[in-house]
Formats: structure tokens, sequence, C-alpha cells
């Protein structure tokens, strides 16, 4: 089965560029509905609180992101630019949760609908990533970001909400070092920081119980997602017995490479039917192979006694995955420009590559559940000391659920600015 994609929300909103990039890459693309801003649902924040779950009412927006003067009317030209794909099926627009009204209170227990994830570690997740420096920092750098020059659009872009104050003895979330002595600027920054931690926390642990790949139009999230991958290495390290251990094996799928390179002009010159008519039969065989290669590969990695072994098996599956692939590059030759699928240097630990224009797509066998485990344990553990708990808890859970390769697509950054 072909895998669905979701491309996580920034500021602005998705390009057409990204949307029909990742119409080629998958199954469906989920477009997250622009309402569905906050980190956890509102009612949810009395529970995350500590406040019995027999009540709930609208506590305000928790941790919003704030959205760009544009973003709504950018939104609906999206729905109606992509109206033969939505009518297929192909794309869809999605919330992770419902909102109850404004005012309304709730009696009995609080319910929260399609939200899949558990709002109180999600918010802690959120939290202890947002309190560490080096990831407030990171999360910035992308070009759109980069061109805000006027202090009034970067204001309107950081939203106050619940859950960046202080809570009991938890002191409230730092303001971001590094940038400007303007006090209100300086917060302003910070909140936007802490709105796109809050995103990747949120839609990575989504994707995953969704079983939905993430994408990742920004490179503040690219850092991010790099920076706890790596991390997650030293965590297995400090935390786990490396002679016989799921992360252990589990991390193996870091160093396989699956890189699509697309002509970006040539898909951006295609109508939307146009793109349509490229999921054909070969395309559907193709990405079915692809599935089935992340699948063997997971599978090679966890069962392999070691690091020498899993590249000997998985070399193999990938040369046999490369002669699927070719008659999809015969028919894609207007559009594809290279393919590579190899073992390598781990692919997270690579800043994302720019090869003119060109739009990379890095189906990398980044693993969610190494994402989750960085998130949860690197930064938890500094404050709580358990994160040997949370990696055993983590991993008997995971030994219960269908786990996947997840990919990080990354596009190319000149995209990311509204034209």
């Amino acid at each position: 089965m072909i895998s669905d994609t979701l491309i996580v929300p920034t500021e602005y909103a998705p390009s057409v560029i990204d949307i029909k990039r990742a119409l080629l890459s998958y199954n469906k693309v989920l477009l997250v509905s622009p309402n569905d801003r906050d980190v956890i649902p509102s009612r949810t924040f009395g529970l995350v609180m500590g406040l019995p779950p027999i009540m709930t009412w609208d506590m305000g927006p928790v941790k919003p992101m704030g959205k760009t003067a544009s973003y709504d009317n950018d939104f609906d030209d999206l729905a109606s630019t992509f109206k033969d794909a939505i009518a297929q099926g192909a794309v869809e627009i999605i919330s992770t949760y419902k909102e109850i009204s404004p005012g309304n209170i709730l009696i009995g227990t609080v319910g929260i609908d399609d939200y899949p994830l558990d709002p109180q570690a999600v918010f802690w997740i959120y939290r202890s990533m947002a309190s560490d420096q080096t990831l407030l920092d990171a999360v910035l750098h992308d070009r759109y970001l980069s061109s805000l020059t006027n202090k009034e659009d970067v204001l309107a872009l950081a939203l106050q909400g619940c859950g960046e104050g202080r809570i009991n003895d938890i002191r409230e979330l730092p303001l971001i070092e590094k940038y400007h002595e303007d006090l209100e600027l300086r917060q302003a920054i910070s909140r936007i920081s802490y709105a796109r931690l809050g995103a990747v926390v949120k839609y990575i642990g989504y994707c995953q119980e969704k079983n939905v790949v993430p994408v990742l139009p920004s490179e503040g999230y690219q850092k991010i997602t790099n920076l706890l991958l790596q991390n997650s290495s030293s965590i297995i390290r400090q935390n786990i017995d490396p002679g016989d251990s799921f992360w252990v094996r589990l991390n193996r799928i870091q160093n396989v490479v699956h890189e699509d390179f697309v002509n970006a002009d040539a898909v951006n010159n295609l109508s939307v039917k146009e793109i349509l008519k490229l999921r054909s039969k070969v395309w559907g065989k193709t990405l079915t192979a692809k599935e089935k290669l992340f699948e063997s590969l997971r599978e090679i990695a966890l069962n392999t006694k070691n690091d020498n072994d899993f590249t000997d098996k998985a070399t193999q599956q990938l040369i046999s995955y490369r002669v699927e692939a070719e008659e999809l590059e015969t028919e894609w030759k207007k559009v594809r420009l290279k393919l590579i699928c190899e073992i390598g240097i781990a692919a997270t630990a690579a800043a994302p590559k720019v090869v003119g224009e060109i739009t990379q797509v890095g189906n990398g066998m980044g693993s969610a559940e190494l994402i989750l485990v960085a998130g949860s344990v690197w930064f938890l553990q500094q404050v709580k000391g358990i994160g040997a708990q949370i990696i055993e808890l983590q991993e008997r859970e995971a030994k219960f659920r269908r786990g996947a390769g997840f990919g990080f697509t990354k596009s190319y950054p000149s995209f990311f600015r509204k034209k």
C-alpha cells in the first residue's frame, strides 16, 4: 500500500509546488485546516494541568502558530487549484481535533475526537524542547523568516496563548538568547520558535500514529529533526544495552539514503490534471515497490545482529528496487533528473542539500519513533531523570504497533516564500 503524506503547517500556506511534488511521491496528500493551529486541543489544557477529566471548557489557544495575513485566502486558492485532486481523493483537508464553541462548558468525560495523541505527552515534550536554547534558535532558520524585515510582520506572527507561562513550580519558557535587544521583538521571535517546536512534536507524533509520512516544508523543521535524530543515537548509547536492543537495531535504517530529484521547473509548469496523469500504473507499481523496500529494510534492521550484515542484505534489496524503478524513470524522463538509493552516510546527519533549480525529496528512512524518542528523552531526562524508563516504555509500545519507515521531504527552499 502506498503511503499518504501530511504537509506540516507553518506560518504561510503550503506552496503549489510542494503539493504537486507530494502528489508524485505519495498516495494522498493531507493538508491541515487553517483553523488547526494549537499544539493540543484547547479543551485538554485542564487535563494537562492535572484537573480531573470530568469537565472542560475553552481555555483559549494553547501555543497557537501564527499565520500570514493572506494565509486563509491563499489556502482557499489552493483548494480551488487542486479541486480535481480533492475530487479524486488525492488531496484531503483534515483537522487533528475538533474544538468546542467558545464559552461552552462540557460536563462528563473529556473527549478529544480524532486527536490520536496523549495531550500531556505532547505538551510536556514541547515544553522541554522549548526550554533548550539550541532548539529555540535552530527551528527559526529558514528563508521565509529571514525575509521579514518589518517588525510589525514579525509581531503579527507571534500569537500569545496558554502553555508558555509559569506552571506551578515550573518556570515560564525562556526567551531566546541570541536575538535582539528589543524586548518586544525578542518575545515575538521566542513565541514563533515555541509554536514551531510545538508543531514538530504534534505533527510528527500525529503522522506516526496515523502511519502517514510528514513533509517538512521549512529548513527550520528539517534542522530540528536532524538534530533530534543525531541525538537519538546518543540517547540509545547512554540508556540501552547495545548488544540486543530494539532501538539500536532500528537506528540502522538511518544509514539508508533514498532521494528523488525532480526538475522543479518542469513540475511547476504542469497543470494539476497533468500531475494526476503522471500517477499511472507504472507510478503505482514503483511506489508500491518502494513501500515494500521500506518494510523489508525495517525488518532487516530489526532482525540482523550487526551492521555489516544489515549493509549486505539491505544493499541487495536496494539493487532489486532500482531495477523496478527504472521503468518509471523512463516514463518520467521529462520531470525526474535523478534517483539515489543506497547505503551511505546517515542521511539525517547531513544538512539539506540544494542542487540548482531542483526540488529534492529525501525519502530517507528517518524514523518517527526515533524522533519521538529523541524529543521526549533527550530533554526530559535532563529535567526529570527518567530517560531510560521512557525508552523502555516506548520500546514496549512500538513492538505492539505497526511501524513504518518514515521519509522526511526536503523541498527546495526558494519555494518557501509566497509569490
